[in-house]
C-alpha cells in the first residue's frame, strides 16, 4: 500500500556511481513515513549495488520524527547500502543527531562525521 506523499517534505536520492556514493537529500518537514519511504526508494535504486559512501544532507529540512525511528530507518539503510564511510550535512551542526547517527552505525563499522559544507562532504564519503 503506497503512503499518501507528505505535501511538506522531499526527499531526494542521487546515486554518484563514478565515486560510490549515495547522496540523500531531505527538505522541508521529514517524517518516520519519509524516513521509511527514502530507505525503499534507496533499495530498488541500489539494485545490489554497494556504494563506499552515504551523504545525508538535512540543510533544509526539519525532523518530525522519533530517535528510534530515525536509528530505525538508519539501520535499514546500513543493512542495505553496507556503506563505509557516512557524513551528515546540516547548516547548523546538529550534534545530538551526529551522535544518534554514530550511534546507529557503530555495529555496521561505518565512520561518521558532521558537516556544514556538502562538497567536503562528498569528497570525504567519497573516500578522498
Amino acid at each position: 500500500m503506497d503512503r499518501p506523499a507528505n505535501p511538506q517534505s522531499r526527499v531526494d536520492i542521487t546515486i554518484e556511481a563514478g565515486r560510490s556514493l549515495v547522496l540523500v537529500r531531505f527538505e522541508g518537514l521529514i517524517t518516520a513515513d519519509d524516513l521509511e519511504k527514502a530507505h525503499e526508494t534507496l533499495s530498488a535504486r541500489l539494485d545490489g549495488k554497494l556504494p563506499a559512501g552515504l551523504v545525508l544532507d538535512a540543510r533544509e529540512s526539519r525532523p518530525d520524527y522519533t530517535p528510534g525511528q530515525l536509528l530505525a530507518a538508519l539501520e535499514a539503510c546500513l543493512e542495505q547500502a553496507s556503506p563505509q564511510r557516512c557524513a551528515f550535512v546540516s547548516n547548523a551542526l546538529r550534534e545530538d543527531t551526529v551522535t544518534l547517527i554514530e550511534t546507529a552505525c557503530v555495529p555496521y563499522a561505518v565512520r561518521v562525521r558532521g558537516f556544514e559544507e556538502i562538497d567536503a562532504a562528498r569528497d570525504w564519503a567519497a573516500g578522498r
